[in-house]
């Protein structure tokens, strides 16, 4: 019997049970040696398109004690007849480390970017059939609409200042939403194909030509465009602070290639902090579960050298910031799970890389991926679906 664990308060928790195929869920007891504490109905209760049978128990959990869990079912053919599953033990874990505030929400959501100096977010979205462009002031947190009716293919948005954008329209372009200048940055007759980040006022293009892994580095002041060659990758788009293409990064400077570490074997790279740390991760070679894509190890190396990775009974699917940076030897990411036989809560996780040490700092179970940015003294930001948030820490 497999199931999935939300604890959502210190006094509330629930479980979602995959469905059973020759069995009826009846209800759940809360057990405590041999004590009833509670029981829970099990109903139906829709995720994303897919039903679950939920139980939830609203009870005063003491977070120091034991407890376990009956799940009563039934069989059709002998309905009189009642079998229970034992749960594992438990104890009652509830972590809320952040405050969420949704800053914006815009229907269909298509491509957005934050400002080089984090003050604001461009967003582009398409609704009633048109792109609209949008600029949100992360401070005041007011939102200005500058661009409807298709005026602007909001397909990509790279936002390279406070007051501009770029965009592709075949080629790629500037706008100015002051002026509403529009300037050209690069053509292909191949078409633009990927564009980076703007980092120090320099973006990467891949332009296609004259294959497509071909990419030119572009000054957004003076226009220049030096050819970087070809490689077996493509630029990396969503990396918002470093311009990295096939193993190298790009120094945005003097347009230095620089090595950087890659994996072993098995290994696929992840992310690459400002502090010389290199985040892999590693699928496992057995699944949980025969119908499940198997977990992950996440690892850490610094220097070559490997200075975490999950442990067995911590492995899931884990979700790295978008924007972020190892600080006092320590790091937040964001892990799911899929439905397990033993309690895995889903959540922000912190890793202790001196201790080894990895826990659940804020319990978060949703259904659409969280996609976090963390400025450090510019903010933390957060999109989730069509949902942009400011985050806080309590």
């Amino acid at each position: 019997m497999r199931f999935y664990t939300i604890p959502t308060s210190e006094n509330s928790l629930s479980f979602d049970f995959d469905q059973l195929e020759d069995y009826q869920y009846k209800q759940v007891f809360l057990m405590q040696d041999s004590d009833t504490l509670a029981t829970a109905g099990i109903n139906d209760f829709v995720w994303v398109g897919t039903t679950r049978k939920r139980a939830t128990f609203d009870f005063e959990f003491d977070k120091d004690a034991e407890y376990y869990f009956l799940v009563e079912v039934s069989d059709p053919g002998t309905p009189n007849t009642r079998y229970t599953y034992r749960m594992p033990e438990y104890q009652h874990v509830f972590e809320s480390y952040f405050n969420f505030e949704v800053i914006a929400e815009l229907d269909r959501t298509i491509d957005f970017d934050f400002s080089p100096s984090r003050d604001f977010l461009f967003i582009s979205n398409f609704s009633g059939n048109e792109f609209k462009i949008h600029r949100l002031d992360l401070a005041s947190k007011s939102l200005n609409t500058y661009f409807t009716d298709n005026e602007i293919n909001g397909s990509l948005i790279r936002a390279s200042s406070d007051e501009e954008f770029l965009y592709k329209e075949g080629s790629l372009r500037k706008m100015n939403i002051t002026t509403k200048e529009s300037t050209l940055i690069a053509s292909s007759s191949n078409g633009i194909g990927q564009v980076s980040r703007v980092i120090e006022n320099t973006v990467i293009v891949n332009n296609r030509f004259p294959n497509i892994y071909n990419h030119q580095a572009i000054d957004l002041t003076s226009g220049e465009a030096v050819s970087l060659g070809n490689f077996s990758r493509f630029v990396q788009e969503d990396n918002f602070d470093r311009h990295i293409i096939d193993g190298f990064e790009i120094n945005p400077a003097d347009l230095e290639l620089v090595s950087l570490q890659t994996g072993d074997d098995g290994e696929q790279l992840a992310y690459y902090d400002q502090n010389g740390f290199t985040f892999l991760v590693k699928t496992d070679t057995e699944r949980p579960f025969e119908d499940r894509v198997p977990y992950y190890s996440l690892i850490v190396k610094k220097d070559g050298v490997k200075v975490y990775e999950t442990t067995e009974a911590l492995k899931g699917y884990p979700f790295l910031f978008k924007k972020f940076n190892v600080e006092d030897n320590k790091f937040v990411f964001h892990k799911t799970f899929g439905s397990d036989t033993d309690y895995k809560i889903e959540g922000f996780y912190e890793v202790d890389l001196t201790s080894g040490a990895e826990q659940l700092i804020h319990v978060d179970v949703h259904p659409f991926t969280f996609l976090v940015f963390d400025f450090e003294d510019k903010g933390m930001y957060g999109k989730r679906g069509n949902q942009f948030m400011s985050i806080t820490k309590k």
